[in-house]
């Protein structure tokens, strides 16, 4: 998990700041849970049970997320919204890209 998604959904927790820097830890630092619980002098149980916590609330974040992207856009089946920070000839090559591959399976779908 990056900084930045741990940032994302630690105000979505409903556990302390002392069990969040204990998942942030595990979680954004790479540290092993029984360092981390050895480190703060708590169990390897309790450690785990917050990451699990912190893992949860940002799956579940995710989740909203990509259906707030999704609101109101009917998408083929195997595609998904995302967003794209690209320099803006990239983006450009990107859409051209897409709406190629768009029309390609539109007239595969077509042709069966």
């Amino acid at each position: 998990m990056t900084e930045l998604e741990f940032a994302a959904v630690r105000h979505l927790l409903n556990i302390s700041e002392e069990s969040q820097n204990l998942a942030h830890a595990v979680l954004v630092e790479g540290k092993s849970l029984r360092a981390v619980a050895n480190a703060a002098g708590c169990s390897f149980q309790f450690v785990d049970k917050n990451t699990k916590v912190v893992l949860t609330t940002f799956k579940r974040y995710q989740e909203a997320r990509r259906v707030e992207e999704s609101a109101g856009t009917q998408l083929p089946p195997g595609w998904e919204c995302a967003t794209l920070i690209a320099p803006v000839e990239l983006i450009e090559n990107f859409r051209r890209d897409i709406a190629e591959y768009a029309a390609a399976s539109l007239n595969k779908n077509k042709s069966t």
